[in-house]
């Protein structure tokens, strides 16, 4: 069998080189390189047909090719060819071990396959290799919290934050997220807290933080919340809705169905149940 399938591979490459070596656009590629550099070069002009195709030969010319099995994996990746690449990142891996970016970009396509537990896997391996890749611990704490891991996602967030990583307004706005699934409320308005001093006009951070607000009874401060993210945002039907209950929960019917009535405007499910069950007359 395993001749078998050699021969059969072999007489795929044999037709590839001498498809390609009569072929304008390769005319004069000599080399695995050569083709591997036209391939990006076609590639970078949106011609991702063209760049398979180079890098194909390439490999046939030099199956332990590595970059041109991450290239040709990008390619399936950004076109949505997740299994192709997923065969491609792999193959990399094999060949670079020990470089993390094989890990991290097939993380990102079983990501986009919705395969958490290869994910969680890749993940742990580029931090293995690179401790000091911050994006991944927030990618993974983001993919802990996609598990309900909570506990797990705040160490990794928090890992993010001690090493002041970028865009750490977004660590302190997930932590702030895996804080109130776990009811510490006041870490998680800590948190949010935080997250708005980091960028002001942070909209999801302030929906966010009136929610625990509200869920303690603090319609004040919940309303407040709201009101910002509804200035920053008019278009977010989640503010509505969440700023409706508030005003229900203040007696203030006829403003909880104004704004519910908004939500359903901006698509949200709930001011739709809200607003069918207490305000349609």
């Amino acid at each position: 069998m395993k001749s078998t399938l050699y021969t059969a591979k072999s007489a795929y490459c044999l037709i590839t080189i001498v498809f390609f070596s009569l072929t304008t656009t390769v005319l004069h590629a000599q080399t695995a390189e050569e083709l591997y550099a036209m391939g990006r070069s076609s590639a970078s002009q949106g011609n991702f047909n063209a760049a398979i195709k180079n890098f194909n030969a390439a490999i046939c010319m030099k199956p332990d090719y590595d970059q041109a099995y991450f290239k040709r994996a990008s390619i399936y990746y950004n076109t949505g060819n997740f299994k192709e690449a997923i065969d491609d990142f792999t193959k990399y891996i094999e060949l670079s071990p020990n470089d993390e970016k094989g890990y991290y970009n097939r993380f990102l396509t079983y990501k986009a396959l919705g395969d958490k537990k290869n994910e969680l896997s890749d993940i742990n391996r580029v931090i293995a290799l690179n401790s000091t890749f911050m994006g991944a611990y927030f990618k993974r704490g983001i993919l802990y919290g996609d598990m309900a891991k909570y506990d797990l996602a705040v160490a990794d967030f928090s890992t993010v934050i001690e090493h002041n990583g970028s865009d750490v307004y977004k660590a302190y706005f997930n932590r702030g997220f895996a804080y109130a699934q776990l009811g510490k409320n006041d870490d998680a308005i800590n948190d949010y807290t935080k997250a708005i001093e980091l960028k002001p006009d942070y909209e999801e951070a302030f929906v966010n933080r009136g929610s625990v607000y509200a869920g303690l009874g603090k319609n004040d401060l919940a309303l407040q919340d709201f009101n910002k993210a509804v200035q920053l945002q008019p278009n977010d039907g989640d503010a509505y809705a969440d700023r409706g209950d508030v005003y229900n929960n203040m007696k203030k019917h006829d403003l909880a169905c104004d704004d519910w009535k908004n939500g359903v405007l901006y698509g949200n499910q709930t001011a739709l149940d809200h607003y069918s069950k207490y305000c349609k007359k």
